[in-house]
């Protein structure tokens, strides 16, 4: 039983650290996008919006 419990906690273990994984990705992907962040491209793109 003890040791069922054990590998339970190692595939949690694994579970965990492969979402944090795909959420630090996703973290440096948007900072990656970023740089390449142009505000008044931005604001053309928002005021281009048709408003509701």
């Amino acid at each position: 039983m003890e040791k069922q419990a054990e590998v339970q906690t190692q595939v949690w273990i694994k579970l965990f650290n492969s979402k944090l994984e795909e959420i630090f990705a996703s973290i440096v992907e948007k900072l990656l996008d970023l740089r390449d962040f142009d505000p008044e491209q931005a604001m053309a793109v928002i005021s281009a919006r048709p408003r509701p």
